[in-house]
Formats: structure tokens, sequence, C-alpha cells
């Protein structure tokens, strides 16, 4: 049987985005007569049809309040610039858009279900939640549902992606109220990276820092050592082992204080050009044997400039990390967390929360012929509880320490 042609088989088909794809069918959309023409020839060509809803729409005026966390990262800003962008492009279908933001002061599951029941009193027929999640947000969200003969159509076309994606499985079974499909996962983990390689305007370099190629590494503390896929790396608890000639091949990496700094190039990039930075790493505390309740200040520098202090919760090894070697022991460290730093212009972030002021502008990259990457632990830190820095052929993420540069596309 024939699969159906929809908008996203469309989209990645064109290499382009489902709104892109979506703006074509719209003849008032912000969207060049060049781009427009390649969709709609492809459209055609691929045999897709396109959902009458929007022909729908235009016969009756819709209104739909949208609620999300009012956050100042990039992130949140250009998804907040998104659905202004969209819901400009379906003004001329009679839909209106109520924006609200709470901001992380006026946050609460009380302030937020105080806006969704404003949009239930108000009449309206759509309810767009982004950021927000809390048990009783999420009982209110079902309760507006209900009331409003509403389906919560979020869950259900998550649930239908995640299984045409293969991540779960469903059965459908007899419910309360009628059938219900029961959910169970196939796959046990999935790494995402959510930033595309290349954006409107801008370009991205990826740079793959292998574990052992740290340049220097300054005032190591033990306990520290070094192991590759296959064996030790020299001697254990020696902080020369640092500089040991296989340290290259370096899939584990730790020390009790002391950091390890690398070196990376823009190549032919033009530091002025640079709009942002990103630094992501699996990593994790590093005590004796492991301990997952065992605190450790870990910072990331770039130039002359520290980032920022992340608190690493422990040292994980209840269970083996998913690429460990088999002969690594089983009462050692097994995997990390995967964090990401991000430098922007508006400051720096770890995994999308606020971590400092920093800026890609305060990193002066124009002054600098190489940019320093320094990982470690400052002796003096309120938790001196060791790193533990994971390479592609150990823990739960094959990768080693991962640098990404978005920089200004050349006219």
């Amino acid at each position: 049987m024939e699969q159906k042609v929809t908008i996203y088989t469309l989209a990645e088909k064109l290499n382009m985005s489902v709104s892109a794809v979506s703006r074509a069918f719209n003849p008032n959309s912000k969207l060049s007569a060049e781009k427009r023409k390649i969709i709609l020839e492809a459209a055609e060509q691929y045999g897709y049809v396109q959902n009458k809803m929007a022909s729908r729409l235009s016969q009756q005026p819709i209104r739909i309040g949208v609620l999300m966390r009012g956050r100042i990262e990039a992130y949140y800003l250009k998804m907040l610039d998104g659905i202004k962008a969209a819901y400009a492009d379906f003004q001329n279908y009679k839909v209106t858009c109520d924006i609200r933001t709470l901001s992380r002061d006026d946050f609460s599951a009380d302030n937020a279900c105080a806006v969704l029941e404003e949009f239930r009193s108000a009449g309206y027929d759509g309810v767009i939640l982004h950021g927000i999640y809390h048990e009783g947000i999420v009982a209110k969200v079902n309760e507006l549902a209900e009331a409003l003969s509403m389906p919560v159509s979020t869950a259900a076309l998550n649930v239908r992606q995640l299984e045409e994606a293969g991540l779960i499985s469903t059965e459908i079974q007899p419910g309360i109220r009628g059938a219900m499909k029961l959910c169970s996962r196939r796959i046990d983990s999935v790494s995402l990276h959510l930033v595309p390689e290349t954006q409107d305007g801008v370009s991205a370099l990826t740079l793959k820092l292998p574990l052992g190629s740290y340049a220097c590494a300054r005032e190591i503390r033990p306990e520290c050592g070094l192991v590759s896929e296959h064996a030790w790396i020299g001697e254990s608890n020696a902080p020369r082992t640092f500089y040991h000639p296989d340290r290259f091949a370096a899939q584990l990496m730790w020390f009790e204080s002391g950091e390890v700094e690398y070196r990376f190039s823009l190549g032919e990039i033009d530091p002025k050009q640079v709009e942002w930075l990103e630094i992501s790493m699996e990593i994790s505390s590093n005590a004796p044997m492991y301990r997952e309740d065992f605190k450790s200040d870990i910072y990331v520098g770039l130039g002359a400039r520290e980032l920022g202090v992340w608190t690493s919760p422990g040292d994980y090894g209840a269970r083996r990390g998913r690429f460990n070697p088999s002969w690594w022991s089983d009462t050692s460290s097994q995997y990390g967390l995967l964090k990401t730093w991000r430098i922007d212009s508006l400051g720096c972030t770890l995994d999308g929360e606020p971590l400092s002021s920093v800026t890609v502008a305060d990193l002066q990259l124009d002054a600098l012929e190489y940019i320093p990457l320094r990982i470690g632990i400052h002796a003096d830190a309120a938790h001196v509880g060791g790193i533990n820095l994971f390479g592609e052929k150990f823990g739960d993420f094959a990768q080693g320490i991962v640098v990404r540069v978005g920089y200004a596309k050349a006219d």
C-alpha cells in the first residue's frame, strides 16, 4: 500500500522546515516567489494534497491562547518570534492569537492555571503550552479538554510520531471510557541535538576534540588517571601520566582538581562573524569507586573568561555505561551526564538555563591566535568532588568533546 504524502514528507524531501512548506500554500504569507514555486512544483510531483483545514479557517474565526515561560535565552526568543510569524501568516484566515508569558518570578502552577481558566472563560478554541509542566497544570489541561470536548492533541500527536520513529510500540485495549492506547518503549536511550547545522543567515562549524588531545594539564591532583578503550594508560594516581605518549588514545579521564586545556582554531572564519559557540561533553563527579550523591563544582572557560560553575550531582555507577568496554570494572565510574554550554550575544546558558552574563563579545575572539577551552575544578571550590570526562568509547554518549561555532554567512 502506497504511503500517503504528508506535509512532513514534503518538507523532508525538500530539506525545508514544515512551516516554510506550509506557507507556500498561503498566498498572503511572506515567502519568496522562487521558494514558493519550488515547493508547489514538488507538491505536484510527489502527489501531496493540501489539508483543507486552512480553507475552513477562513469561514469561521478561530481564537488561540498561547502560554509559555518568559525566558530570555535565544532559544525561547526565537520560538516566540516563530509563533508571532505564524500568527501573522494566519491573520488572513481570521485567526487571532493571545500570547501570554510568565516570567521566572511570576511562574507558578496557580498562575498558569489562572491563565488557562481565563482562556476557557473567554471561549478560546485552542491552547498552546510550551516549557510548562506541573501535575496541577496537566490536570487543568485535561479538565479544559473535557469541558470543551477538545482532544489533548499534543499528546496524541507525539505518541504517533514516536511510534512512527520506532521508539515506542502501542496496543489498543478496552479502557474506562472506550478504548485506550497502552504505550511501551522499544529503545532505552535517545540523544538529540536540537540546533540545526544551518539557520537563516547563519552557518555552523562542528569540531570534535578527542579526549586526549588537550594541550596542557595544570595542577592535576590525585585521584587521577587515563584509560583507553583497551587498557590503562601509564600509572594510576600519577599526574605525570597526563603527558604520557599514549594519552591521545584516552577514552576516560579523571582527576580530583586542576584543569585540562584544549585548543582549537576558527580556521578561515572571521572571529567578528561568530554569533554563538556551543561546547558539549559527557561529564560527572569522581568519587572513590562511585557515589551518585557526590557533588563537585566544575567550571568551563573559553579564552581568558570563565563561563561559570556547574555543580555535578554525583558519580554514576549503579549500572554499566552503554559504551564501556567489557574489561572495565562494574565497581568503577560508569557514565556521566551530557551537558551543553552555549555562549551568544545574550550570555551563557547551560542546557538552556542561564549560567552567567559572559557573551561572545566578552571572549574577544579576534585577539586570539587560538581559542583555549579549559575544564577543571578549583582546589578551593565549595565542592571538590573530582571530575570524570568520557570519550566516545566510554559512558552513555558516543562523543568526546564537541565544539560548535555559529557564524554569519558571507554575503
